[in-house]
């Protein structure tokens, strides 16, 4: 027998993500977690500056930072939303999401890092066809 024979891989079911829901999940920022701890998450950004740098932190490089985040999720929606203009597609914060509702998503996009994949991962139960992509 040649060695890929030996090997059988059970089909995955076939999903379409061309229609029906779709979550993008986004991490939070440093920036984010900073603004929130130093209590001016909804202050303006002239107050967060001051705020950040009042305890040493590096302000431009964590707004930097989020700015980066922020486009990356945008434009993560507007292509899905081009090449699936049918679905529905909704941006929630991971640390605002405990996994529920899941069940009537089509797909789970995971924008963040490996943090924000894992927790997206261990959200979901075990038995879910739900493809996470991140």
């Amino acid at each position: 027998k040649k060695p890929e024979e030996d090997i059988i891989l059970p089909e995955a079911p076939r999903i379409n993500v061309s229609t029906g829901n779709i979550l993008i999940l986004s991490k939070v920022t440093r920036f984010e977690n900073e603004c929130k701890r130093l209590g001016v998450a909804d202050r303006g950004l002239e107050e967060k500056k001051a705020a950040l740098e009042k305890q040493g932190l590096p302000f431009g490089n964590y707004y930097e930072a989020f700015l980066a985040h922020e486009n990356a999720v945008r434009k993560i929606k507007s292509t899905t939303m081009r090449t699936r203009p049918k679905a529905n597609i909704e941006v929630v914060k991971s640390p605002m999401w405990n996994g529920e509702g899941w069940e009537d998503k089509t797909l789970i996009i995971s924008a963040g890092g490996d943090g924000t994949f894992l927790k997206t991962a261990l959200a979901l139960p075990p038995h879910t066809t739900t493809p996470v992509l991140g």
